[in-house]
């Protein structure tokens, strides 16, 4: 995504939060080749199709700010 190529994760990744199916990426189930393959070419269709998806909105979700905001908010939840 940092290149602006569209992903194809499963889950477990952490990274699946800033995935939007069907417009960034696909996020696949854990050990289904099968599903990998098929959104692989989802994938491959839409990069056809249009210009690659915006990277823009993903900037103030990956800054430092809203990782410095919401580590320290959780912090506090926990009690420090």
């Amino acid at each position: 995504m940092a290149c602006g190529l569209q992903v194809v994760l499963t889950p477990n990744t952490g990274a699946n939060d800033f995935v939007q199916p069907g417009i960034n990426g696909e996020i696949v189930p854990i050990r289904d080749s099968q599903a990998t393959a098929d959104a692989i070419l989802k994938c491959w269709e839409r990069a056809r199709r249009g210009p690659a998806p915006q990277l823009a909105d993903l900037r103030p979700k990956l800054s430092f700010e809203t990782f410095a905001k919401t580590f320290l908010t959780q912090l506090s939840n926990l009690g420090f």
